[in-house]
């Protein structure tokens, strides 16, 4: 992802893009699964709706941005990592294999 904010040359961002789309089903896939795994079994559909739902929701917004609001990606770029930061960091508090829960 920091190629892509710092890049000014078409093919290596289009390089990066295509190897961000090969990682991109294997870490959702990945992801999903331990998500799945850690749940509790009656909150597993929910859950699962969720994350299918945000999933789509991405595809939607981004689409939206890029027709209607800029061309430019570099906001929607910094967005979606510092976001990705954020929820990484959030995550480390909530899953029970996270420092919080191995400190108690």
């Amino acid at each position: 992802m920091l190629v892509l904010l710092l890049s000014h040359d078409f093919y290596l961002s289009v390089a990066a893009f295509f190897v961000l789309g090969i990682c991109a089903a294997g870490r959702a896939s990945v992801g999903f699964f331990l998500l799945v795994e850690l749940m509790p079994t009656e909150r597993v559909r929910a859950v699962s709706a969720g994350a299918m739902m945000f999933d789509c929701f991405t595809l939607i917004t981004t689409t939206l941005y890029f027709m209607y609001i800029s061309h430019n990606s570099f906001y929607w770029e910094a967005y979606a990592l510092f976001s990705s930061i954020m929820a990484t960091i959030l995550v480390a508090f909530f899953v029970p294999e996270s420092p919080l829960y191995l400190w108690e």
